[in-house]
């Protein structure tokens, strides 16, 4: 699991060894997650164009539609999630090109979540844990860190841009002293 995301790319340190597979086999699992992740945000896309066609039609039924582009957007966060474990898997096979294609497909798919509305809550090392924001998986001690402050990102939050609501808390370790 990558350690800390940077803004735009995804770095692979402090990965633990894993069981290698053929480096063959490896790249078509992989080829094969990405065309299923390139249908499903087709999907969403799709959706979300049908609900903003709803929105203008049915003004009335405002409610509903908003549970369901809540829904929708969980669905891109899912996606998301399973392209992060897509350049984990990148990372420790040392297919630099495949990393560089899975990056900008990464960035494609947060250029769409942004256009929905959706963005990610900043996490940087050292931060400190805000438990509005912030859900704390593993409790470490670290030298170099300050108490109460962020030492790994085991998973990214969301936010809803467009009324500040938390789609999903960044999940976290935490330094305690």
């Amino acid at each position: 699991m990558p350690k800390i995301f940077n803004e735009n790319r995804m770095e692979c340190k402090g990965q633990k060894a894993e069981k290698k597979k053929p480096a063959s086999q490896l790249l078509e699992n992989i080829l094969e997650k990405i065309e299923l992740l390139s249908e499903k945000m087709d999907n969403i896309d799709k959706s979300n164009k049908k609900f903003l066609m709803a929105a203008t039609i049915n003004d009335g039924k405002s409610e509903q539609l908003e549970e369901e582009i809540v829904k929708m957007k969980i669905g891109i966060i899912e996606l998301l999630d399973q392209i992060d474990l897509l350049v984990s898997a990148v990372c420790s096979s040392g297919a630099e090109d495949l990393k560089k294609g899975l990056n900008s497909y990464h960035r494609k798919a947060m250029d769409i979540a942004l256009g929905l509305g959706i963005e990610e809550i900043t996490v940087a090392g050292n931060m400190r844990f805000n438990p509005k924001e912030h859900e704390c998986v593993e409790e470490v001690y670290l030298e170099g860190y300050e108490d109460n402050c962020i030492t790994t990102l085991h998973k990214r939050g969301y936010r809803d841009r467009n009324n500040g609501k938390i789609l999903r808390c960044a999940k976290v370790s935490v330094n305690r002293r």
